[in-house]
This record gives structure tokens, C-alpha cells and sequence, in this order.
């Protein structure tokens, strides 16, 4: 059977390629057959962008009590195809919230901390203005750290370690039935949904990040999510010899350039690639060295 090389080439391999990134960079990558992992910064506190339309579709899927309808499944489509915010803010209120985007957002935001993630919130839904009456954001561990910050957007947040524990959890109930969601949510979440969710994140249609680093055959359950000062993307990869999860967020103040941010993104996924699914990815003279 095949079995990559030790992960310790991959991180340094990755920590090298992110050396030179003048701005902040959040990286994790798990091999979902040992659960090995490497990680760089992976709970430094992000804006939520549309990283946090997976913890959405999660939400969804445990408010439906049947296969969701022709009007939902469009919505469902256009919020990981096109990352519809409109579609988006639908199902937090007419599903999740069963007519008030509130009471979504709060049931959320609770799930969230059932499953122990707590640097994700939505406080205020995309494209609203924030209600007087209601908080307008959240502390969290994240985002009360002193020693480095992205300024994340104040309505919406998470981190890259949450979101990869999200998107392992989903994997693992969709392939065994069993994990973390089946666990928290026995009688919501049932294993034909999170395979739903997993077909539905194939659907991205919108800027290639991580993508570009994958061969063209290559499935991807993936979801990107930008704004001006920071770029993300988390997936996993259904790989020919091993399935892994790979999300990287790259941070710059002011403006991120695309030209900046998208070939370091296209470099560790290759990276990451190369490690999980070729016989010889590293060269005589690196492996010569211990990881």
C-alpha cells in the first residue's frame, strides 16, 4: 500500500514557500486516513467571508427534516456555485431561522459552540446594516490575541483551525457514518446530508486558488472566500492513493493582491499534493535531511 513520506517534509516544504508572504498566513493541512497534521497559525482569527457559508450548509441540512425542495436546493447551489450572499442570508432566515435571519444567526452561533468551535460567529448576516439592538460582534479566543491580528471583520468570524475541524467532521460522517457531527447532532445530521454537503461544495465555480495547484481530474469539496485584506480557501482532496483537507488564508493590511496571494496558494497545494498521492515527491538531497 502507498504510504507518503514523513508529514514533517510538508511543513517544512510549506513553511519555506510562506517564509517570504510579508503579510500574516494561516495554513492546515490533515491526512484524513492517520489524522496527521501540520499546521501554521491556524487559530488566528479571520473575517468570516464565505468560509463560513460550510458552517451554513451544516445549519441547514440540521433544520431539514426532509431532502431539501426545488427552492431550497437552488439556494443551496447558488450559496457554494456563485457564493451567493443573498442565497445565503435565505437560508439562515427561512430555513435555520424559520423566518427571522436572527433567530438563525443565533442558533448558529450556539451550534458552534456545541461543537467546541469557538472563533465562529455571524453576528450580523451578509450585506445588512448592524440592528441597534442586537450585538454586532463576539469575543473569542481568536480574536482576543495580543500578538498578531488580520483586524477581521467585526460581523463575522472564524479560523482555519475551526473550519478544517468543521470540514473533517462533515468527511468523517459522510465516509463512516460517525464523528464529531453524529456525535453532537445524532438525530439532525445524517450521513446522506453530509455527503450532500460535500457534492454541493464540488459545485465552486467562482476564483481558483488552491484549485490551481490540482490536477484538472482531481475531485475538490471546496469553498473560497475573500474581501479586500484577505483571501481563504479550504477543501478537501479526493485523491487517487489519499484524501486529505488543505485551507490556507493569506492576510495583507490595506488591499491583498490576487497576483501576491494566488501563486503562494497554487504552491502548497501542489505541495500538498505531490506529498499524499506521488511515489517520489521530494528530492534524494531533501529527504537526505530529517524533517
Amino acid at each position: 500500500p502507498f504510504t507518503p513520506p514523513d508529514i514533517g517534509y510538508l511543513q517544512a516544504a510549506s513553511e519555506s514557500t510562506l517564509a517570504d508572504f510579508p503579510g500574516l498566513s494561516s495554513m492546515l493541512i490533515i491526512d484524513l486516513e492517520t489524522g496527521e497534521q501540520i499546521s501554521h497559525d491556524p487559530n488566528l482569527a479571520l473575517a468570516g467571508t464565505s468560509l463560513i457559508k460550510i458552517p451554513l450548509l451544516v445549519e441547514t441540512f440540521r433544520a431539514l427534516d426532509k431532502p431539501p425542495g426545488i427552492e431550497q436546493t437552488k439556494l443551496l447551489t447558488q450559496t457554494t456555485s456563485v457564493s451567493s450572499n443573498f442565497a445565503a442570508n435565505l437560508l439562515l432566515r427561512d430555513v435555520v431561522g424559520s423566518g427571522d435571519i436572527y433567530v438563525g444567526t443565533d442558533i448558529l452561533n450556539q451550534s458552534m459552540r456545541d461543537l467546541g468551535l469557538y472563533n465562529t460567529f455571524i453576528a450580523v448576516p451578509y450585506d445588512l446594516d448592524p440592528p441597534s439592538n442586537r450585538p454586532q460582534t463576539y469575543l473569542t479566543p481568536a480574536n482576543q490575541r495580543t500578538d498578531r491580528t488580520t483586524h477581521p471583520d467585526p460581523f463575522r468570524q472564524t479560523t482555519l483551525g475551526d473550519i478544517a475541524t468543521l470540514m473533517s467532521a462533515i468527511y468523517t460522517c459522510a465516509e463512516t457514518n460517525s464523528g464529531l457531527l453524529r456525535d453532537v447532532y445524532p438525530e439532525q445530521i445524517t450521513q446522506a446530508e453530509c455527503q450532500e454537503i460535500l457534492h454541493l461544495l464540488t459545485l465552486n465555480d467562482l476564483a481558483r486558488l488552491l484549485e490551481n495547484g490540482l490536477p484538472e481530474d482531481v475531485l475538490f469539496s471546496q469553498k473560497v472566500g475573500w474581501i479586500d485584506d484577505t483571501h481563504g480557501n479550504i477543501g478537501i482532496v479526493y485523491g487517487p492513493e489519499r484524501d486529505y483537507l488543505i485551507g490556507m488564508a493569506l492576510y495583507a493590511p490595506g488591499w491583498l493582491e490576487w497576483e501576491d496571494s494566488a501563486p503562494l496558494f497554487e504552491v502548497i497545494s501542489q505541495l500538498a499534493y505531490t506529498h499524499f498521492n506521488e511515489t517520489d515527491p521530494y528530492a534524494a538531497d531533501v529527504l537526505a535531511q530529517p524533517p
